[in-house]
């Protein structure tokens, strides 16, 4: 009866408006979050790198994921021994959805602290419930929920228990809420022990002197030990000492800089603002914050980290919501003392109010108006958080075609579905080709395939050996729009990859469906050969069909082999000169049946449009097998060219069509 009573005691203490608050933000936040994985929108970075190295974790590894060079542990990158924590419960459900509810569930148990604390030192439930809002919807908060999962979004919730601890001078539960931070990340160590010369500044001298040389004597430790231990010898010289650490992350040209010096303002400015309207009377609580944000808004290395939107300042937030728990109580005193004549009260639901308007115009959630315009890379749009009918797909192929932990490289997009195994490289790699001075992807993949030769950079390339299977997406369907009309991402990501596997007399393709493919070593399995050759043309030519001006169909033809297995024959020609635009892709699709488009590989990948040269016959054939799901009948297939460069152009719709779809053929599925 005791426990019951004391279970009422505290069901009775909570605040109803805070637990429905937080229960409705999290929800919304979690739902995104999770959208975003599932809509095919989270990439290998960094998601797939942290679900890998956990996965790992349940194997015995000591939280190794495949980096660029080969298999790395994270602890020889930020030391993230908190990710130890969450092996037992991957073991039970491998998914990275599950990393993504943990993260948002400790996003949410931070509320408690912050509530606790406001509540002491206000003496006012309702402010505590408007700096609890304030935690909840702080805006670099919110980026960071909403861009995968890191160390530092985890410390939020650690360091906002610390803090809390502090204020109640609980040291014990401060020690572990703090070993816990450190354990997130190891530059932790730096707002930490800013946070111990504070401590000693308010006349906690003890507690101040041992978190700084608690947060020392971590940072030697991980950066003098762990990190070196666990570097491989490949990347020793990469890892084993902190200037290399300030290297990567501060080692670029010091224009890039000044380049880039309104953008680094402006989330200064969104950093700290809504923080610094009540913090400034503490201002001694936002020092730790200044000491993470100010690293990351200089940086200019291999990993520049001012931008707001990703998770370089989740760190900060604690500190900045203290700031203002404490900034209110002065002004409050103040106010007692009349050395402030505007009521203090309101000051605080001014913080509120100032970081809603942050959050609401600068996160992409569903209080942000462009949530709803439709804009690319927007709310519901198809790279953001929509989820497709081909996204829906992919899982399924996935599952039915890619062998468990086989050693694979796998496309960007792709690869966070794949990360229960011990190899997962890319097929490319972001920023592997600068040197090629290309200004954007679609431009280095045009020059690839115009360079066949050039296709030995390739980080793929290197890495051959040590993988059995690659899963590449020939319809690459994750593309927004950047400067001055480049790109990231589109149809073309992986074609250079597709171009160099077909290229290897010891690798085939397996399995094709709607553009996803699955190539790996010539076996018993039956490859799905294909040819493209390119001859002068014997006879004046004469067209069966006509794409716009660009390409012309001479001859089309489909005929039966084996079962649902079909050889796909075509002679093509350039209509006007092809080298110096944008490749053009072909398509084949059987009318009537899902997800059953077909990509013309060899004409992709073995011989672009980009090679043809005027007057010459291009003759491509490939075997297509028809989608196991579809039914027995008589479908007609239609052949159509698209336009690489165009955003849409992975839809094969109306919207990247050249010219318009022709009759290729018609097949029977028996």
């Amino acid at each position: 009866m005791k426990k019951l009573q004391r279970w009422r005691e505290i069901w009775d203490a909570l605040d109803k408006v805070v637990m429905i608050g937080v229960l409705v933000l999290t929800l919304l936040l979690l739902s995104l979050s999770l959208a975003r994985y599932t809509g095919y929108n989270a990439s290998m970075f960094d998601i797939g790198n942290m679900a890998q190295a956990i996965w790992s974790g349940t194997q015995g590894r000591p939280l190794e994921f495949t980096y660029e060079q080969g298999n790395l542990s994270r602890l020889a990158l930020h030391v993230e021994l908190i990710y130890w924590l969450f092996v037992p419960l991957y073991a039970l459900w491998p998914d990275p959805r599950l990393l993504l509810t943990l993260q948002v569930a400790g996003f949410a148990a931070g509320a408690w602290p912050v509530y606790r604390l406001a509540r002491r030192r206000l003496d006012s439930r309702g402010l505590a419930r408007a700096i609890t809002f304030m935690y909840l919807a702080y805006p670099v908060a919110q980026t960071a929920l909403l861009f995968d999962f890191h160390g530092d979004t985890l410390a939020m919730p650690c360091l906002l228990f610390a803090l809390e601890a502090a204020d109640r001078k609980t040291w014990r539960s401060y020690a572990v809420w703090s070993g816990l931070a450190l354990a997130c990340k190891f530059y932790i160590v730096v707002p930490l022990a800013v946070l111990g010369l504070v401590l000693w500044l308010e006349g906690e001298r003890r507690a101040g002197a041992l978190t700084v040389g608690a947060a020392c004597v971590w940072a030697l430790l991980a950066l003098g030990w762990i990190r070196p231990a666990f570097a491989p010898p490949q990347a020793a010289e990469s890892h084993a000492t902190f200037l290399s650490y300030l290297r990567f992350y501060f080692g670029g040209a010091g224009p890039a800089l000044l380049d880039t010096l309104i953008p680094r303002f402006l989330t200064a400015w969104v950093v700290f603002f809504p923080g610094l309207w009540l913090g400034r009377y503490a201002w001694r609580w936002i020092l730790p914050a200044g000491a993470l944000a100010i690293p990351a808004l200089l940086s200019l290395g291999d990993v520049a980290a001012y931008d707001y939107r990703f998770h370089h300042y989740a760190a900060t937030v604690p500190f900045l919501i203290v700031a203002t728990v404490y900034g209110a109580a002065e002004l409050r005193r103040r106010q007692t003392s009349r050395h402030y004549r505007r009521p203090w009260q309101g000051e605080v639901w001014l913080a509120l109010a100032i970081t809603a308007v942050f959050t609401i115009g600068l996160v992409d959630t569903p209080f942000n108006p462009l949530f709803w315009s439709g804009l690319p890379g927007r709310g519901l749009s198809e790279w953001r958080y929509g989820q497709t009918a081909r996204d829906r797909f992919k899982d399924r192929w996935l599952l039915a075609q890619v062998p468990p932990g086989s050693a694979l490289a796998a496309s960007e997009f792709l690869a966070p579905h794949l990360t229960q195994r011990t190899t997962l490289y890319l097929v490319r790699y972001p920023d592997e080709l600068k040197e090629l001075g290309q200004p954007d992807h679609l431009h280095q993949s045009r020059y690839l395939l115009q360079h066949p030769e050039a296709l030995s950079q390739l980080l793929l390339a290197r890495h051959l050996d040590e993988v059995d299977y690659v899963v590449a997406d020939a319809l690459y369907d994750y593309a927004l729009p950047f400067d001055e009309g480049l790109q990231i991402g589109g149809i073309l990501q992986d074609a250079p990859g597709i171009a160099l596997l077909l290229q290897q007399p010891d690798w085939s393709l397996l399995a094709a469906q709607d553009g996803l493919l699955l190539l790996g070593r010539v076996s018993s399995t039956a490859p799905l050969t294909m040819t493209a050759t390119m001859t002068p043309a014997a006879t004046p030519p004469v067209f069966q069909a006509r794409f716009g001006s660009s390409v012309g169909l001479l001859e089309g033809t489909i005929r039966p082999l084996d079962g649902r297995r079909f050889l796909v024959d075509c002679r093509w020609m350039a209509l006007e000169p092809l080298t110096a635009l944008p490749p053009l892709v072909a398509v084949s699709r059987l009318e009537g049946v899902s997800h059953s488009r077909m990509v013309h590989l060899p004409t992709l990948a073995l011989l672009p449009t980009v090679l043809w040269e005027p007057g010459a016959v291009i003759h491509e054939s490939f075997v297509m097998t028809l989608p196991p799901e579809t039914p027995p009948g008589t479908y007609p297939v239609y052949v159509g060219w698209y336009d690489s460069a165009h955003l849409h152009a992975a839809a094969t719709d109306a919207r990247s069509r050249v010219g318009d779809e022709v009759l290729l053929g018609v097949v029977h599925a028996p």
